[in-house]
């Protein structure tokens, strides 16, 4: 993984968290 790859990687797992939050409410 590239330095660049980490943090979209890190992104994109927080937006299915938040995605999965907000449907839950």
């Amino acid at each position: 993984m590239t330095s660049v790859g980490v943090p979209i990687k890190i992104l994109h797992e927080a937006e299915g968290h938040i995605i999965t939050l907000e449907t839950s409410i």
